[in-house]
C-alpha cells in the first residue's frame, strides 16, 4: 500500500470533493482518481461513493478513515520532529569524570553543552573511584 494513496484518500474525505483535495494537495484530479482507484484495489473495497460534485465515505471508507487519519497525523508529526532534530545532537549521553576534575574544570563546560544542546539528556557521574563503563552503562 502506498502512503501517497492513503494521504490522498484522507484529503478527499476531509474536503468532500476530488477538486477540493486537488487544490489542497496541488496535484491534478486525474492523479487523485488514479490514487483512489489503487487504494480501493489494495483494500478490495469501495471506499468512496462519488458523483460529479461530491464524494462521501462508504462504511468501509469511514472505517479506514477513522483509523488512517489519526495514523497519518502521527506520521506527519513524527516527520516534522525528525526534521526539527536533523543536524542537532539528541539522545541520552552518560559520562563519568573524577569528582574534583569535574567540579573544578568541567562544570561550566557541561552547563554550556546542556544549554547549547537541549535535546541531549546529559547525565554526569562524578566519582573518586575507577568505574567500569560497560557494567555501569557509561
Amino acid at each position: 500500500m502506498d502512503l501517497n494513496n492513503l494521504a490522498t484518500f484522507i484529503e478527499v474525505a476531509r474536503h468532500g470533493t476530488i477538486s477540493g483535495a486537488s487544490k489542497a494537495l496541488r496535484i491534478p484530479t486525474s492523479t487523485i482518481s488514479r490514487r483512489l482507484n489503487r487504494l480501493e484495489d489494495d483494500f478490495e473495497s469501495r471506499l468512496l461513493s462519488r458523483n460529479s460534485r461530491h464524494c462521501s465515505l462508504t462504511p468501509s471508507g469511514q472505517l479506514l478513515y477513522d483509523y488512517a487519519s489519526g495514523l497519518m497525523d502521527d506520521l506527519l508529526e513524527a516527520k516534522n520532529m525528525l526534521h526539527e532534530t536533523d543536524g542537532h545532537l539528541s539522545g541520552r549521553m552518560k559520562v563519568s569524570i573524577p569528582t574534583e576534575f569535574g567540579v573544578v574544570w568541567l562544570s561550566d563546560v557541561v552547563s554550556e553543552f546542556a544549554r547549547d544542546h537541549p535535546l541531549v539528556d546529559l547525565e554526569c557521574i562524578t566519582s573518586m573511584q575507577s568505574l567500569d563503563p560497560v557494567r555501569q552503562e557509561i
